[in-house]
């Protein structure tokens, strides 16, 4: 093993063998260069030495590269070797290749790119950003990173517009992060703060995306439908996004906003905390249940065959055609609005606890419904089993659970 090392001042040129070298550089601004064996590598003061160890798909897997970054401001590039990397100050940017790496960096604004292997990162500054990827298609290795401080980020890059199978786990950091796990395989975040946002592949995710004001992007391909996932929420004003798949979301303190769209069926299993909720499902059938909260939610849904659930008052669901979904009403003066076109229309949906004597008010669509006049709805109304069956076109029906025709009235239909 060779002991290399320059000279007080810095500011040099130094050059390892081809087997294992122990480096040692003072001073600032030296470039080190060693693609040979594994080797120990320490760093100028003075920071800003650019080092080489090893060459993007060397190959060389075998040997460990031992580093200690003990300025700011390096630059360190390597190959697929093994990486020990600590840095004691920030501003570093490290690019690696598709070995086993492990690396805690100190100070705020490092930069890191890793290839396919399995890595585990970790920041003790903020504005930390890693960056997962390789210049070939690949599966990628299992990658542990936990950040500090806010404005960090996270991105895996997508080779020939694939998803690469991968699994990611991120924790830490205080808002304003940005997190892209646009990937198959699994993702899973714990992070905290306010304004992050967060991107999802069609993989299986668990994501905690901080504190409140956050957004959540759920992502697709055009060959797949959304991933499978759970997303807790905590504060307020929190968004979700996206695809429709298998989602699961749980918490919030209100001002939660659910938009789902795609061309296959989204299946949503939500628990919303707080007020003035909003879930909208566009153009793809909906399936699972949804708890809207404590009042003044808005729940739009196309073809559903969801259980909603209202509390509160202030609450307004708008049914584009049904699929044999089920409203729960325990709030006062719900508003469903049932709608849809002449063209296509399939409605039905029953309503359990309708708030009849609570100011609850079912919109007709006339010229989806047929009917023109809140009289003729009430006229139309018909015992069967103990519930009231509203008939709607196409061999449709509105039923409400365990109500005799003579406790609606006309106060408890709108015709639009």
């Amino acid at each position: 093993m060779a002991f290399i090392h320059g000279s007080l001042r810095g500011g040099d040129n130094i050059q390892g063998t081809a087997g294992d070298d122990v480096i040692l550089a003072f001073g600032g601004h030296n470039t080190i260069t060693d693609t040979g064996g594994s080797n120990r590598v320490v760093s100028g003061l003075l920071g800003h030495d650019e080092i080489h160890l090893g060459t993007v798909l060397d190959g060389h897997s075998e040997w460990m590269e031992q580093v200690l970054l003990t300025g700011a401001g390096n630059t360190l590039l390597g190959g697929d070797e093994r990486f020990e990397v600590i840095g004691l100050r920030g501003g570093n940017t490290i690019t690696l290749g598709n070995g086993t790496n492990h690396l805690r960096l100190g100070g705020e604004n490092n930069a890191v790119q890793v290839g396919s292997g399995e890595n585990d990162i970790t920041f003790s500054g903020g504005h930390g950003s890693v960056v997962q990827g390789s210049p070939l298609y690949a599966n990628y290795g299992d990658v542990t990173v936990h950040f500090s401080g806010t404005g960090n980020s996270y991105d895996v890059l997508n080779a020939g517009s694939l998803l690469p199978r991968t699994n990611i786990t991120v924790t830490g950091g205080e808002g304003d992060g940005r997190f892209n796990f646009f990937a198959s395989g699994t993702a899973t975040l714990r992070t905290d703060g306010l304004h992050n946002d967060v991107t999802v592949g069609i993989g299986h995710f668990d994501i905690d995306p901080g504190d409140g004001y956050d957004t959540v992007h759920l992502g697709a391909t055009g060959r797949s439908g959304g991933g499978t996932g759970t997303v807790w929420l905590h504060g307020l004003h929190n968004t979700i996004t996206g695809a429709g798949g298998d989602l699961t979301v749980s918490g919030g303190d209100g001002y939660t906003s659910i938009s789902l769209i795609g061309v296959f069926q989204a299946r949503i299993d939500a628990t919303l905390g707080g007020t003035h909720n909003t879930v909208s499902i566009a153009s793809i059938p909906s399936t699972g249940s949804i708890d809207t909260g404590f009042g003044d939610a808005s729940v739009s849904l196309y073809g559903s065959d969801a259980t909603l659930t209202f509390r509160g008052s202030g609450n307004v669901a708008t049914l584009d055609n049904a699929g044999g979904g089920t409203i729960l009403d325990q709030s006062d003066g719900l508003r469903i609005n049932v709608d849809g076109q002449p063209s296509y229309f399939f409605f039905q949906e029953t309503v359990q606890g309708f708030g009849a004597d609570r100011g609850a008010v079912v919109a007709l669509e006339d010229s989806v419904t047929g009917y023109t006049t809140t009289q003729q709805a009430v006229a139309a109304l018909r015992a069967e089993g103990g519930d009231t069956v509203l008939d709607l076109p196409n061999g449709g029906h509105l039923v409400f659970a365990g109500l005799d025709p003579s406790a609606l009235h006309d106060s408890n239909f709108l015709v639009v």
